[in-house]
């Protein structure tokens, strides 16, 4: 059995261009009120069992912005 459920949260970026080319990247989720929300994305950080999702996009994206190009096995 699987639920959805629609809840909101807050995602804020900052990026931060470094000599390089180097990207500091900080993402801050918020799920204050959301508490379905902060579960599921909680992961166990561990790629290969999810790790909340957000370890695989944010490596991707600083993949495009230092190199322009795609993360091999990202799936973007």
């Amino acid at each position: 059995m699987a639920a959805w459920h629609s809840e909101e949260t807050t995602l804020t970026w900052e990026l931060v261009e470094y000599v390089g080319p180097l990207t500091g990247l900080t993402l801050t989720h918020d799920c204050t009120g959301a508490q379905h929300t902060a579960r599921d994305i909680e992961g166990t950080g561990n790629a290969e069992q999810g790790g909340g999702g957000w370890p695989w996009i944010l490596a991707g994206l600083k993949t495009h912005l230092e190199t322009g190009r795609q993360m091999v096995g990202s799936g973007s």
